[in-house]
């Protein structure tokens, strides 16, 4: 992985604890659990991804060699500049979803042994 990689995964969970950290505090105001923190962080960091994929398509794929090329290639080039721009959000939120699966699974098996 490249140093950018690094930076974007980096942006993208400080992105996700930003979002989960605006959810923490509309829950405090609105005095319940309205708000859930993990979806928040996601959806935040899910919009950061659309926007670096805008960005990538709209600033990064050089039109000009992209006319010369045939209609498969065209698609493969912009793909990986996309997909590049789109891998570390992608491990984010597989991170979170796991992290997500795994509090429900403990929380599950701790209310099998209470009520055992």
């Amino acid at each position: 992985m490249t140093l950018l990689s690094w930076i974007l995964i980096l942006v993208n969970c400080l992105v996700y604890l930003a979002f989960k950290g605006m959810a923490t505090v509309g829950n405090r105001v609105l005095g319940k659990e309205t708000l859930h923190r993990r979806w928040v962080g996601a959806l935040g960091v899910i919009a950061f991804a659309a926007l670096t994929a805008w960005f990538a398509r709209a600033y990064l794929v050089n039109d000009d060699l992209q006319s010369n090329l045939s209609d498969v290639q065209q698609a493969r080039y912009a793909g990986r500049i996309i997909g590049f721009f789109l891998a570390p959000s992608i491990v984010v939120l597989a991170v979170v979803a796991f992290r997500g699966w795994r509090n429900t699974r403990k929380r599950e098996n701790a209310r099998a042994a209470v009520q055992a």
